[in-house]
């Protein structure tokens, strides 16, 4: 009884870990840019704690330059190979990439721009081409992902000296969705690999090569 118990924590534990989203939280402004990753309610990273740790990095000690190792040289593979196997990743790339982006999740998102000119007439066409990018992109943006907004706002605001933005908002990505995504990228990755040099192997074959060889008919 002991041992059931053991392994459905074991298996508690490891769907959690699997299936319990990571939070990236993400503030954009002009001024800078503040990044927060958790998982299971505890900070993993914080960009505001970075940047103290690299203040007093700086002010205690100096770089030091790592010397360069050189490395043996490669072999190099033949251009067609490199092509080929280019081709195989880019078509194992599209599949995982689709797998991907069902899993990222954007929530809360909120979008405030303050488009600002001490000109009337370049604050207002300003505003305007603002608002032509701005929207289509968003659209394209719901096509791909799945996205929340909790506000999304663009204001003229002539009298200002520039142009004042605030994006915020937390992206959600669950670590069984990047498995499945690697999975399904070196599944076709190596499914097109292998087909590939099936192919290779029978066009190369004496019986295929003899086949296109031109018959001479004798007189």
């Amino acid at each position: 009884m002991t041992g059931w118990l053991i392994l459905l924590c074991i298996l508690g534990l490891l769907a959690v870990v699997l299936f319990v989203p990571a939070v990236l939280h993400v503030t954009l402004q002009a001024e800078q840019t503040d990044v927060r990753i958790s998982f299971l309610g505890i900070p993993i990273y914080r960009s505001d704690r970075q940047r103290k740790r690299k203040k007093t990095q700086k002010k205690s000690s100096k770089k030091k330059k790592e010397p360069s190792s050189k490395g043996k040289k490669k072999e190099k593979q033949p251009l067609s190979e490199k092509l080929d196997l280019i081709k195989d990743a880019l078509s194992g790339v599209r599949k995982g990439l689709r797998k991907l982006t069902r899993g990222i999740r954007f929530r809360h998102v909120s979008i405030s721009v303050a488009v600002g000119s001490f000109d009337a007439c370049e604050c207002a066409m300003a505003y305007g081409k603002m608002n032509t990018a701005l929207y289509p992109c968003l659209a394209v943006l719901g096509t791909v992902f799945s996205v929340s907004y909790d506000d999304v706002a663009v204001h003229c605001c002539f009298g200002e000296p520039k142009t004042r933005y605030r994006i915020s908002g937390t992206v959600t990505l669950s670590l069984a969705c990047v498995l499945s995504a690697l999975l399904a990228f070196g599944l076709s990755f190596l499914w097109n690999t292998l087909k590939r040099k099936k192919e290779s192997e029978s066009t190369n074959t004496p019986q295929a090569a003899a086949e296109k060889e031109p018959v001479s008919h004798k007189k």
